[in-house]
């Protein structure tokens, strides 16, 4: 096995089988920078996503550079992130069933942690979490914002599902745009963004104390 490793770090590009990923680590550090440059001059908070690269190392230069924290997609993605060091982690995707909110629990040990939900079952799932977490998990429901993939359709669904745990659930909206994905049919009217928006706003104040209460009860 260490033959082997050596083989490849030792190969010339020219020498690669085909197809293969070739990634040029220079090239990648300007463009992570670049990207930051962008959000800091445009006051935006840049959480990059990390499904675009999948590496602890990109991960951990992207925050470098200025990123506030990581993206994920699911538990096990921000397992790995964050036994590299990584501390602040959101879970883009709803987190179900108990195996997974005990892994989701465990995490706090080691990074803040949040999470996007749009359904009842995911809360359920968080509720659980929260009771055995050692720290709070912050919680984000996701509205959908015209890809038709997922998130709460209404904000009375939003609204529904914020009240669904042992105190109002809090801590803000979130949404995921893949304009590859937009037609115009399928765009949340203005008004609609709004009263997530406004829902979300109110719902900020007391997400500490949902997940003090969640604590206290385990």
């Amino acid at each position: 096995m260490g033959e082997r490793v050596l083989r490849y770090l030792t190969m010339h590009i020219s020498e690669l089988d085909t197809p293969v990923p070739v990634v040029d680590y220079d090239i990648a550090r300007r463009n992570i920078r670049r990207l930051q440059e962008y959000c800091d001059a445009h006051q935006f908070k840049l959480r990059p996503h990390i499904k675009t690269h999948k590496l602890p190392l990109f991960a951990h230069e992207q925050c470098k550079a200025g990123a506030v924290g990581i993206t994920v997609q699911k538990v096990g993605e921000a397992e790995i992130m964050a036994q590299t060091g990584l501390t602040d982690i959101l879970i883009t995707y709803n987190v179900m069933g108990q195996e997974k909110a005990e892994r989701l629990a465990h995490l706090t040990n080691f990074a803040r942690i949040s999470v996007a939900i749009d359904n009842d079952k995911a809360l359920q799932s968080l509720v659980w979490a929260g009771s055995r977490a050692s720290a709070p998990i912050g919680v984000l429901i996701e509205f959908e914002s015209g890809g038709n993939r997922q998130g709460v359709q209404t904000p009375g669904h939003g609204g529904r599902l914020s009240q669904g745990g042992p105190e109002p659930l809090r801590g803000g909206v979130y949404r995921a745009d893949d304009v590859s994905n937009h037609s115009e049919d399928s765009r949340v009217p203005p008004e609609d963004i709004a009263a997530f928006s406004q829902c979300g706003d109110r719902s900020l104040g007391g997400l500490r104390r949902w997940n003090t209460e969640c604590l206290s009860d385990a």
